[in-house]
């Protein structure tokens, strides 16, 4: 197990509490009373070339992140090529939506994380920036992962059901985008969602009929707006 030692530029002033740990096959998630005994790297590329797996977690969530080790281990075993993007769990409003804010930490693989690291620009607020690039290297298809999920912390290990268990669920998703963004997103769901799960994809495009046609799979049912239809995935 590694710790990345932040100073300038990979970190500012301000972000002297930012934890960055690399770990290595058969390393648990480390508890806070662990942290001084890591030993430290300097560089990016060492801590890359030395670990299996990287986190990076905002100081808000470091705490949140220490008391979710049982669980986050247990996912990370079982799913060696996921990322876990991090976020505090909040109450849901009474009304309206829910904000998380920017959302900074993760897991994900060193191969990952890696290749996320070459499209993120360099500077002083690099550490803030790594969470996107990692997801849009994932969504364009420029790195690889089996799959995708968003965990609230703190995490238990009953929090996460077996995907046998899950119940019969209906996915409605809204897509207006590239048919690389859309394709991307039904393998996750693929992959990730209980075998009791129909998906349904709503079309917000002009161009429907060539989406369709560049896609695998799936019956189509128009909707009362020209330019909207309805993609039944199951």
């Amino acid at each position: 197990m590694l710790k990345l030692v932040l100073t300038a530029p990979i970190a500012t002033y301000a972000e002297p509490d930012w934890l960055v740990i690399g770990l290595s096959e058969g390393d648990r998630l480390p508890g806070a009373e662990d942290l001084a005994e890591i030993p430290t790297v300097l560089e990016f590329s060492d801590l890359i070339a030395q670990s299996q797996w990287i986190a990076v977690v905002h100081p808000e969530l470091r705490e949140r992140f220490f008391e979710s080790r049982p669980a986050l281990s247990s996912e990370m075993a079982a799913r060696p090529s996921a990322a876990i993007v991090l976020v505090g769990w909040r109450p849901a409003p009474l009304k309206e939506a829910k904000t998380d804010g920017r959302i900074t930490s993760f897991l994900c693989s060193a191969e990952v994380f890696g290749g996320a690291l070459r499209w993120a620009p360099e500077g002083p607020f690099r550490l803030r920036q790594l969470c996107f690039y990692v997801l849009d290297a994932i969504i364009n298809g420029r790195v690889m992962v089996d799959r995708l999920v968003v965990r609230q912390l703190p995490l238990s290990p009953d929090a996460l059901p077996s995907r046998e268990s899950m119940p019969q669920t209906a996915v409605i998703m809204p897509h207006r985008g590239t048919v690389r963004h859309l394709e991307t997103a039904l393998r996750f769901l693929q992959h990730n969602v209980g075998p009791h799960t129909s998906v349904r994809v709503g079309l917000d495009s002009e161009d429907w009929t060539n989406i369709l046609n560049c896609s695998q799979g799936g019956r189509r049912s128009s909707s009362s707006r020209p330019a909207r239809r309805l993609w039944d995935r199951t």
